[in-house]
C-alpha cells in the first residue's frame, strides 16, 4: 500500500508526537502499520494505529470515528482492547518478540510505536517455497517455543499465531509480531464482542464459548498449524469443519503432516505437528515446554532413518495443493454458523453436537453483533446495442478457427492478420471434467469503432488499448469459484450468508484470485489472468470519457450500491448479472463487488517490458469498480482502490481475462 493512492491512511510527512509518517507497511482488518521516523532518536520506528474497516470512519481531519451510531460501542470497546494490547506487549522483553516504545492516543484514536523489523513474513517465504530445508524450520521454531512460553509464563496467550504475524530476519531469526486478540487469562473481556479468527490457524475453541475455554492449548494449536503450513506448503482445514467432522465420528478432513509430507521431513518433526493440532484441547501437550519435548533439537543426524531424504534448496516439496493462504476473517459468530452450514451435510453437522460444542457454546456462537459499513450512493444508461448487431460485429472480427496454444497478449494490428475462432460474442472454454468455465466476451477497440460509426460516424473519444483481449463477461461467482476449491481442496469463502451459486464470490485475496486463473489454464490449455488496470478500466468505460459507462449521472437501479435504488442496496451483493450490461456485454462493471487486478497500486512496480510484473515487492495490489457499500464516487471509471495482496473482504471479488 502506498500513501499516494490510500485514501484511508495518513499522508506522507504527517506528525504523530515526534514520529513522521514515511509510508505505509500494511493494512489489517483492524488497523494501518506505518513506517515513521522517530525524530527524537533518529531511527525507524513502526507505528499501528487502530482503524477497524468494518465499523470506523476516517474524517477529513484524519480523525477515526465509529461508523454510526449503532456501531460505535462495537468500535469503543475494540479501542479499549487495542490499547490493552499495545500495553501487554508493552511489558514484554524477549528478542523474538515486537518491541513496543510507546503507546498513545491521538485523531480519536490510538498508536503503538513499535521497533521496526526488516525481513520478510513466514507467509511469503511459505508462499515463495523459500524454506524447505529441516534445519532451517528447526532454526525457526525453537525460537518461536521459547518466546510464546515466555508469554504464556507472564499469564498472557497471543491467540493469533499464523505465518504473517512472524517475521523472519535474514539470518533465520523470527521475531513474533501483531497481538491482534491478547487476552489476559482467564479474564474474559465480553462474550458478545465479534472476533477475529485466522481460519486454519485459530482452533475451534476460539470460535466461541469465551476466553475461559482458551489457555495455552489455543497457541499450540496456533503454531501446530503454523509449522503445518510451512512444511506440507498448503492451508491447514478449518477447525470447525474437523470438530464438526469429529462430533459427527467422520473422518478428520486434515490428512497429518505425518502422511502428507512422509519422506521429506523426518518423522519426528511432523508427528509433533500432528500432536500440537490435535482437536481435542486435552489431546494437545499441556504447555510449550511438552510441546518442545517432542520437536528434533537444532542441527539434528538422521543418518539412521533410511527412508527418511532431507530436502535441499534444488528439492521440490511442492505438493497437490496450493501454496497456503491465510485466511483472516472479521466474523459475527452467527454468520459462521451459517457460512459453515452451506459448506455440505449440514444438517447432519449440526445436529450431531459433541460436548465440545455444548449448549453453552452454541448458545455463545448464537450471538451476533450489527457492525453497519458505510452504505453510500449511484445512477442511469443509455441505449445498448442489441446482440445481434454486436454478433454481426464479431463476426467480422472473429473469423476462422484457431489451435489450443496458448498466446502472449495480441496487439490489435496483430489479431486482424491471424485466423480466429467462429464464435459469437460471448463463449465459455471446456474444462478437462467437461463443466464449462466463465463466460467469456471479446473486448476489442474494432468492436468500439464499428459502433460508434453505426450510431454516429465518430470513433471513440478515449484513447484505445493496443491488445485484444477476453474479459469475464460477469464477475466470477460462487458457484464457478467452488469447481476450483473442489479441484484443488480449498476452503470456500464466507458468503455471509447471503447465499452462493450466482452471487460474486468475495472474501478472496489477490492471490487467491490469481491461483484461480492460474488452476483455469492448466484446466483449458489457454492463458487465463487477471485484466491488467489499463484493460479493466477500457472494458468498463466502454471507450466512453463519461463517469459511468452511460452516462454522468448515477440515475436508479443501474448498478448496486449503497443508494442505487436496487433491492440490495448497501445491504450485500446482488447475483451477477441484475443488471443491463455495458457495449461489450459486460454486467456489474460499476459496483456490487470490487474487482481485483492484475497491477501494483505503486506503478512503477508493475510494468516491465509490456508484461505485468509478478514482483514480491509489490504490498498493495489495485481493485477497481466500487462496490454494494460504496459511494457513487467510487463506481466512476476514474476510481482507484487496492490493498494488500494477501487480504479479504466481503466487497472484493474479481473477474477474468484470457489472453486470445
Amino acid at each position: 500500500m502506498t500513501s499516494s493512492t490510500s485514501h484511508n491512511t495518513l499522508p506522507r510527512g504527517y506528525q504523530l508526537l515526534w514520529y513522521q509518517i514515511d509510508r505505509v507497511l500494511g493494512r489489517g482488518t483492524f488497523g494501518v502499520t506505518y513506517l515513521a521516523t522517530d525524530t527524537n532518536l533518529d531511527r525507524q520506528v513502526a507505528v499501528k494505529e487502530y482503524f477497524p474497516l468494518e465499523f470506523s470512519v476516517r474524517k477529513q481531519d484524519f480523525s477515526v470515528q465509529a461508523l454510526n451510531t449503532e456501531s460505535e460501542e462495537t468500535h469503543l470497546a475494540c479501542l479499549q482492547r487495542f490499547l490493552t494490547e499495545a500495553r501487554t506487549l508493552a511489558k514484554l522483553n524477549h528478542p523474538n518478540i515486537v518491541r513496543v516504545y510507546n503507546v498513545f492516543e491521538s485523531n480519536d484514536t490510538a498508536y503503538m510505536a513499535m521497533e521496526y523489523e526488516q525481513g520478510e513474513s513466514l507467509n511469503t517465504l511459505i508462499r515463495g517455497r523459500k524454506l524447505q530445508e529441516e534445519t532451517r524450520i528447526l532454526k525457526i521454531l525453537h525460537p518461536m517455543l521459547d518466546a510464546v512460553e515466555y508469554i504464556h509464563e507472564r499469564g498472557f496467550i497471543h491467540r493469533d499465531i499464523k505465518p504473517s504475524n512472524i517475521y523472519i530476519h535474514q539470518n533465520d531469526s523470527p521475531v513474533l509480531l501483531d497481538f491482534g486478540s491478547t487476552r489476559v487469562t482467564p479474564k474474559q473481556d465480553s462474550d458478545t464482542l465479534t472476533q477475529l479468527v485466522s481460519q486454519g490457524y485459530a482452533p475451534h475453541e476460539q470460535y466461541g464459548g469465551g476466553a475461559g475455554r482458551q489457555g495455552q492449548w489455543t497457541d499450540i494449536y496456533a503454531l501446530g498449524a503454523t509449522f503445518y503450513a510451512l512444511v506440507c506448503n498448503r492451508s491447514p482445514v478449518n477447525a470447525l469443519e474437523r470438530v464438526s467432522a469429529h462430533s459427527s465420528k467422520n473422518k478428520d478432513p486434515l490428512t497429518p503432516a505425518s502422511i502428507l509430507c512422509a519422506k521429506k521431513y523426518s518423522p519426528k518433526l511432523l508427528n509433533a505437528i500432528d500432536t500440537a493440532m490435535q482437536v481435542i484441547p486435552s489431546d494437545r501437550p499441556e504447555s510449550i515446554n511438552a510441546l518442545r519435548k517432542l520437536f528434533p533439537t537444532l542441527n539434528p543426524t538422521f543418518t539412521d532413518d533410511s527412508s527418511f531424504r532431507q530436502p535441499t534448496s534444488k528439492t521440490s516439496t511442492q505438493s497437490n495443493r496450493p501454496a497456503p493462504i491465510e485466511r483472516e476473517t472479521f466474523i459475527t459468530l452467527r454468520s459462521e454458523i451459517r457460512d459453515y452450514s452451506n459448506t455440505g451435510n449440514s444438517k447432519q453437522r449440526i445436529k450431531n453436537k459433541s460436548s465440545l460444542l455444548n449448549k453453552g457454546t452454541w448458545s455463545f456462537l448464537s450471538v451476533m453483533i450489527a457492525s453497519t459499513l458505510a452504505w453510500l450512493w449511484i445512477e442511469t444508461p443509455t441505449a445498448i446495442p442489441d446482440e445481434t448487431e454486436k454478433e454481426k460485429q464479431t463476426q467480422s472480427i472473429l473469423e476462422e478457427p484457431k489451435t489450443n496454444t496458448i498466446k502472449p497478449t495480441t496487439s490489435e494490428a496483430e489479431f486482424a492478420k491471424k485466423p480466429q475462432p467462429n464464435i459469437n460474442t460471448n463463449f465459455n472454454d471446456t474444462l478437462t471434467s467437461g463443466e464449462k468455465g466463465p463466460e467469456l466476451v471479446l473486448i476489442s477497440a474494432q468492436l468500439l469503432r464499428k459502433n460508434a460509426s453505426i450510431k454516429n460516424g465518430n470513433s471513440p473519444p478515449t484513447p484505445l488499448p493496443p491488445n485484444v483481449f477476453f474479459l469475464g463477461r460477469y464477475e466470477v461467482s460462487f458457484a464457478e469459484y467452488e469447481q476450483f476449491v473442489n479441484a484443488t481442496n480449498r476452503q470456500l469463502p464466507s458468503d455471509s450468508g447471503w447465499g452462493r451459486d450466482r452471487r460474486p464470490v468475495m472474501n478472496v485475496s489477490w492471490h487467491d484470485a490469481s491461483a484461480y486463473t492460474q488452476w483455469l489454464s492448466d484446466q483449458t490449455g489457454q492463458h487465463y489472468r487477471l485484466p491488467s488496470e489499463e484493460e479493466w478500466s477500457f472494458a468498463a468505460s466502454s471507450g466512453t470519457q463519461t463517469a459511468y459507462w452511460w452516462g454522468d449521472n448515477i440515475g436508479k437501479g443501474k448498478a448496486n450500491c449503497s443508494d442505487c435504488g436496487s433491492e440490495w442496496d448497501g445491504n450485500m451483493t446482488a447475483p451477477v448479472g441484475s443488471f443491463k450490461p455495458n457495449f461489450f456485454g459486460l454486467y456489474d462493471t460499476a459496483g456490487n463487488v470490487w474487482e481485483w487486478v492484475q497491477d501494483c497500486s505503486d506503478k512503477t512496480k508493475t510494468y516491465t517490458d509490456d508484461t505485468i510484473a509478478q514482483t514480491e515487492q509489490c504490498n498493495e495490489r489495485v481493485f477497481l469498480g466500487g462496490a454494494w457499500n460504496s459511494k457513487a464516487s467510487a463506481l466512476t471509471s476514474s476510481k482507484r482502490n487496492g490493498d494488500g495482496p494477501e487480504l479479504l473482504y466481503r466487497y472484493v471479488g474479481f473477474r477474468v481475462a484470457r489472453d486470445i
